[in-house]
């Protein structure tokens, strides 16, 4: 493969997974709504108050996560917009900033494998949008 090839692809997958991490934003406005609810259930006493309280650590984690899925989204965007033309080194600067700035000493990754590792904060956000609707429905049935 070219490196006009290879910075092109680079483009593509990071576009491609900027849009999958959109998906975080429904997460995030549903998390909104459930979060709201649970807590006008614990001020009014409505419901039952363990669940609601379970459930308010859970909302936490998925709001974290929706955080990194939207950060990671827009950087994702950004780098799909900055490749297009460009040239190799220019994705391997791009990286290569990147983590010098997060402070990482780990080794270089691939741009498939970051979207790997955004995919899974989206999963991980999922999970935890889930199981705090799961808490806040079970409180609002075991009233």
């Amino acid at each position: 493969m070219s490196a006009e090839a290879q910075v092109d692809d680079a483009a593509v997958r990071a576009a491609l997974c900027a849009d999958l991490l959109e998906l975080g934003r429904p997460l995030d406005a549903w998390l909104r709504v459930s979060m709201a609810l649970a807590l006008a259930a614990l001020i009014f006493g409505v419901g039952h108050r363990g669940f609601l309280l379970v459930s308010l650590p859970a909302a936490a984690v998925a709001f974290y996560y929706g955080l990194r899925v939207r950060f990671d989204a827009v950087v994702f965007g950004r780098w799909a917009r900055d490749w297009r033309g460009g040239d190799d080194v220019q994705v391997a600067g791009t990286l290569s900033a990147f983590d010098a700035a997060r402070g990482s000493r780990a080794a270089p990754r691939s741009v498939a494998q970051r979207c790997a590792g955004a995919r899974a904060l989206l999963v991980r956000q999922a999970v935890a949008v889930a199981v705090h609707s799961v808490l806040v429905l079970a409180a609002a049935l075991m009233q």
